[in-house]
C-alpha cells in the first residue's frame, strides 16, 4: 500500500504484517502533495513546481521525470490508462483546469477546463470527478473524450460549501465540504445532491470508500467519521489521529495519514485503532493517500513535505499484505 505524506518528502516501505518501516526510497518535487500509482510509476503533483513527477519506485536510485502541468498542482488519480491532475491554483493565482496525462507521452498532458480551484479527484470508470473548491461546483469529466459537466452545490444560506475531497463508492460521488462540515452524496447520472450528512465539526478534508462505508478525515476535530450508505448517517469511529487529512481505505483496513506527528493510523472497518505506524516524517501532505493493489501487496502512498529548500525529498511508503 503506498501513501504521500507533506512534510518531510518522504515515503516508506512498511511489513503489514509487523506495521513497520523496512525500506525508504527518495525522489525530487517542489511541495509535493497528492500521488497516484499507475502504469508501473508513482506519479505526485508538486504544487510549488508547477510539475508532476514521474517516478520509477524500482530503479536505484529512482528515475524521476518532470511534466508542467498547471498553477499549484494538487490532487492526482490514475483512470482509464491516464493520469489525472487538478491544477487548484494559489493564493494570487487562480487555475480552473486538470492536466490529463497519457503514460506513453507524459511530456505533453491534455490541458481540460473545469471550475475554479479544483482539489479532490476521483473516478467512477466512466468519468472522473472534480471538486472545485472556489467556485463551490463540482466537475464531471468523460474520460474518453475529455468532455465537461459542471455542477454546482447547494449553499443553504449562503454559506460556502468549500468541497475539498472526493470518493466514488455505493452508486454515487461523494464530496466533503470543508466550509459547512458535511458531506454531499451525489447521483452521477444528473450531478445532483441527494443527501447532505452532517459529519461532526472543523473541516471535513478526506474521503475514502472501503467497498461498504464512506470514511472521512476531520482535520479540525482530530477525528474519523463512517458514513452508512444505507441509511445516509455518519458516526464517529473511537480512534482520534491528531489533524487527519489524508485518508484512504480497502476491505479490511482504513489508513489515516496525521497532518502533523509524523505517523500513519491504521483503523480497522469498525474504526477502533488497529496500529499506529512511526514512520519518521513531518507534516503530512493536503490530500487523500493513493491506494494500489498488486501482487507485492495493498499499497497505500503519503507525501511530506520539508520545510526551508526548494529541493523536495520524496520516500515510497509500501505497505505489505
Amino acid at each position: 500500500m503506498w501513501a504521500t505524506d507533506a512534510g518531510a518528502d518522504s515515503v516508506s516501505q512498511i511489513d503489514r504484517a509487523t506495521n513497520q518501516v523496512i525500506k525508504k526510497v527518495k525522489a525530487v518535487g517542489d511541495s509535493p502533495q497528492g500521488v497516484a500509482v499507475g502504469a508501473s510509476y508513482v506519479w505526485v503533483a508538486n504544487f510549488a513546481g508547477k510539475k508532476v513527477s514521474r517516478v520509477n519506485p524500482n530503479t536505484d536510485p529512482p528515475a524521476i521525470l518532470a511534466i508542467d502541468v498547471g498553477v499549484g498542482p494538487y490532487g492526482v488519480a490514475f483512470a482509464g490508462g491516464r493520469v489525472w491532475v487538478t491544477n487548484s491554483g494559489t493564493e494570487t493565482t487562480s487555475s480552473n483546469t486538470v492536466s490529463k496525462i497519457n503514460p506513453d507521452t507524459p511530456l505533453t498532458p491534455e490541458t481540460i477546463t473545469v471550475g475554479n480551484g479544483p482539489r479532490g479527484i476521483a473516478s467512477d470508470g466512466i468519468y472522473m470527478w472534480v471538486a472545485n473548491s472556489k467556485d463551490d461546483t463540482v466537475s464531471r469529466i468523460k474520460i474518453s473524450d475529455s468532455s465537461v459537466s459542471t455542477f454546482p452545490l447547494p449553499q443553504p444560506g449562503g454559506e460556502r460549501p468549500k468541497p475539498e475531497g472526493v470518493a466514488v463508492g455505493n452508486g454515487s460521488v461523494w464530496v466533503a465540504n470543508a466550509g459547512f462540515n458535511s458531506v454531499s452524496r451525489i447521483n452521477p447520472a444528473t450531478g445532483t445532491v441527494i443527501e447532505t450528512i452532517p459529519v461532526g465539526s472543523n473541516g471535513p478534508q478526506g474521503l475514502a470508500f472501503d467497498g461498504t462505508s464512506v470514511w472521512v478525515s476531520n482535520f479540525g476535530s482530530d477525528s474519523v467519521w463512517k458514513i452508512n450508505p444505507a441509511t445516509n448517517t455518519a458516526t464517529a469511529a473511537s480512534a482520534t489521529v491528531q489533524d487527519p487529512i489524508g485518508i484512504a481505505a480497502d476491505l479490511t483496513s482504513v489508513w489515516v495519514a496525521g497532518s502533523t506527528g509524523g505517523t500513519v493510523s491504521k483503523l480497522d472497518t469498525s474504526g477502533s485503532l488497529a496500529a499506529t505506524v512511526d514512520i519518521s516524517l513531518g507534516n503530512c501532505a493536503e490530500p487523500l493517500p493513493a491506494v494500489n493493489e498488486d501482487d507485492t501487496g495493498v499499497q497505500v502512498w503519503t507525501v511530506e513535505v520539508t520545510s526551508g529548500s526548494k529541493v523536495k525529498v520524496l520516500e515510497f511508503l509500501k505497505v505489505k499484505q
